[in-house]
């Protein structure tokens, strides 16, 4: 998998793009490069386009991911409920909506998309002023 990752500073949004297999310690790199992005930045907006990856995780290592990702961000020092995410998909659906299902019940502000533009105008939904 390969990935880009960019604060596009007129929106205040990270966005995050990937390509390919998304394996388990590339996810977990990932992460980190994402957290980190947010703490450089200020910025807790993000938008993760997906839909040219496909994810290859069995349920149980997804179902971790949530976890991981708070963990992330709690070194970090920052609030897991301070971050917006928006996830755009084109494959492994019921894989993303499992994972959306666990981050929602762990209480993060996650929610999954079809259409890029959709999930772009739900981030900023609320965080102009």
């Amino acid at each position: 998998m390969s990935y880009k990752i960019i604060h596009n500073a007129k929106d205040q949004i990270i966005e995050v793009k990937t390509l390919g297999e998304m394996r388990t310690y590339e996810i977990d790199q990932l992460i980190k490069d994402i957290t980190q992005a947010i703490k450089d930045n200020n910025c807790f907006l993000v938008l993760s386009d997906y839909r040219e990856s496909l994810l290859i995780q069995e349920l149980l290592e997804i179902y971790d991911f949530p976890q991981k990702i708070a963990d992330a961000l709690k070194e970090a020092g920052i609030s897991m409920y301070k971050v917006k995410r928006a996830i755009v998909v084109a494959h492994d659906k019921d894989k993303y909506r499992f994972y959306e299902t666990v981050a929602v019940n762990r209480r993060h502000y996650l929610k999954m998309f079809t259409d890029i533009d959709e999930a772009k105008k739900w981030l900023l939904q609320n965080n102009k002023d």
